[in-house]
């Protein structure tokens, strides 16, 4: 089955007066979009300012300089301590700490080494006065 169809167009005339206002529009309207395409007048460059000047440990710059403006000063008050009473306890750093026995019962006599002093493996660190000592070379010696 073939159809068969026609169209047809309706043409709606348009009054010439609101034609050429439209195509007025339509010019003035792309005059000023391609207007706004041109390269913009680059600004002009701000006049240098003078260097700051180094007097010894000061640095001193000139009343007009960009620097100054981004330096904020404000009034020093005095601080205020406040002493806080806080439960604590003192001990020693256990990963940092060796701790070191005799073999035998004594009292120190005598230390050999200060504290954070580097000493080499078998230094002796302290003199031991040791009762328990003394019997066992007696024994020794009498063995």
């Amino acid at each position: 089955m073939v159809h068969s169809s026609t169209f047809r167009l309706r043409v709606r005339r348009v009054p010439p007066f609101i034609a050429s206002r439209t195509f007025v529009a339509l010019t003035l309207g792309c005059s000023a979009l391609l207007a706004g395409c041109g390269e913009a007048a680059a600004p002009a460059a701000p006049a240098e300012a003078a260097p700051p000047v180094v007097q010894g440990t000061q640095l001193r710059f000139p009343p007009d300089h960009p620097q100054l403006a981004l330096l904020g000063v404000s009034e020093a008050r005095p601080s205020t301590q406040i002493a806080v009473d806080l439960p604590a306890r003192l001990v020693w750093n256990e990963e940092r700490t060796q701790r070191i026995y005799a073999p035998f019962a004594g009292r120190v006599a005598a230390i050999r080494a200060d504290l954070g002093q580097t000493v080499k493996a078998g230094a002796p660190l302290a003199l031991l006065a040791s009762p328990d000592f003394g019997q066992a070379q007696a024994d020794t010696a009498k063995a």
